[in-house]
């Protein structure tokens, strides 16, 4: 919540529908870097800029660290997501599902 106005942030729907194409969700069985198929659902940014951002939330959410050896890797995985949930709730369901996919995969 905006501590100012007590109003939930806003969706943003842009980031959120390329975060799927981004990895090839739905066309891939594994995450599949697509960075024209994510430009392609811009809107209002600039597919390049979309991408970055993607490119930025992807690295926010590895640099995120977890002590693989103490809680494991499914809780561990749980952690990152949950934590950048918590971080961006500007993201729908759908988008932080797939950034988590993508993570679980990367640190298998």
């Amino acid at each position: 919540m905006n501590a100012l106005s007590e109003e939930p942030p806003a969706m943003d729907a842009e980031l959120s529908d390329a975060i799927g194409p981004y990895f090839s969700r739905g066309h891939s069985p594994y995450p599949r870097v697509d960075r024209r198929a994510a430009g392609a659902t811009a809107r209002k940014r600039t597919p390049e800029v979309l991408v970055r951002e993607i490119e930025s939330l992807v690295a926010e959410m590895n640099s995120i660290p977890v002590d693989w050896t103490e809680v494991g890797y499914e809780r561990g995985c749980r952690y990152v997501i949950d934590s950048m949930a918590r971080r961006h709730p500007e993201l729908t369901g759908a988008a932080m599902k797939t950034l988590g996919w993508n993570f679980s995969y990367v640190n298998r």
